[in-house]
């Protein structure tokens, strides 16, 4: 197989080409490193952060990002490297002690490029969906109301077809939900709704384009190369964090490999019920047949306790 690494000079002509492009529709350019700050920007800078082009450099992109639109823009980075691009999303820059201003960001990633994040911003291009109308938003999830989202649904769907864009329309019963939520203190349940309003606003349309239709059911308006499934492990590994009092860091290890037992000790510990176990393994954790461990009696967990503990001390070293 030939060699398709790209060597510095052609790695800046590549750069400059995107660069080119990306300016083409939109007022300004930015290049994150992997740990989401700016390591390069070109174009309005200065009219988007509210700060010089040499002051932005080196600094985080969310520190530039309004303070309520930050879950939704880290939500976003953190699933570009799983997706490849995301966006549009409609973002407000926060610009010091200027008026913030809203623009419409794309994203996409380069595992080659030692993991850049490539970020084209336009104020011109603003993706239409955002409602002003507080009577269509959900007050507990800020996502559009059931009869908002029907509406608006039927709207992105005709002007993707429009635009020769093809979105689709995901329903998500998010089943136990209120039951996580119940067993949360106040501030956890803030921090858990918070994380799945993140998750499917990055993940949909403009980034304003889900709806709270009932109880544990949502639905979004997607581009349909988006992994839907992706996202909702990432919003179930943070509840699962929550509801433990586990390191999220650890969490993620014991969801990834796809491990069944892993994750039945990882419900267990999370005070749910083996049948609830069951579910979060096929859908979202994609654990094949032959590792998926079936309940005893057809209700009680297959381990012993002291068998589910040493999985998660495992994980836990």
């Amino acid at each position: 197989m030939a060699n398709t690494a790209v060597s510095a000079p052609d790695f800046r002509e590549e750069r400059d080409r995107f660069v080119a492009f990306a300016l083409a529709s939109a007022e300004a350019f930015l290049e994150l490193d992997e740990e989401f700050n700016v390591d390069y920007a070109v174009g309005a800078v200065q009219w988007l952060s509210g700060t010089s082009h040499d002051l932005i450099i080196g600094k985080p992109l969310i520190e530039f990002v309004y303070q309520a639109d930050r879950p939704m823009v880290r939500a976003a980075l953190g699933g570009v490297k799983r997706q490849g691009r995301f966006g549009p999303i409609n973002v407000c820059f926060s610009r010091g002690d200027e008026t913030p201003i809203k623009t419409a960001m794309f994203g996409s990633y380069l595992p080659t490029h030692e993991g850049r994040i490539y970020l084209a911003l336009s104020a011109q291009r603003m993706a239409a969906g955002a409602t002003e109308d507080d009577s269509a938003i959900d007050e507990e999830t800020g996502f559009l109301t059931k009869e908002s989202f029907s509406d608006m649904a039927a709207e992105a769907l005709k002007a993707g077809k429009e635009q020769g864009r093809d979105y689709n329309m995901t329903l998500l019963h998010l089943d136990g939900l209120e039951k996580v939520k119940a067993k949360l203190g106040d501030e956890e349940a803030e921090d858990f709704i918070a994380t799945i309003t993140a998750e499917l606003q990055a993940n949909s349309v403009n980034g304003s384009s889900a709806g709270h239709l009932d109880g544990d059911k949502f639905g979004l308006v997607h581009d349909s190369d988006v992994n839907i499934a992706a996202g909702g492990r990432e919003m179930v590994t943070h509840a699962l964090a929550l509801q433990t009092m586990m390191p999220l860091d650890v969490v993620k290890r014991i969801m990834a490999p796809g491990n069944g037992k892993s994750i039945t000790a990882l419900n267990w510990k999370a005070g749910l019920s083996m049948r609830t176990a069951v579910k979060l393994q096929r859908p979202i954790c994609a654990v094949s047949q032959k590792n998926l461990p079936l309940a005893r009696d057809g209700i009680g967990y297959p381990m012993t306790e002291g068998g589910m503990g040493w999985y998660l001390d495992f994980f836990d070293d």
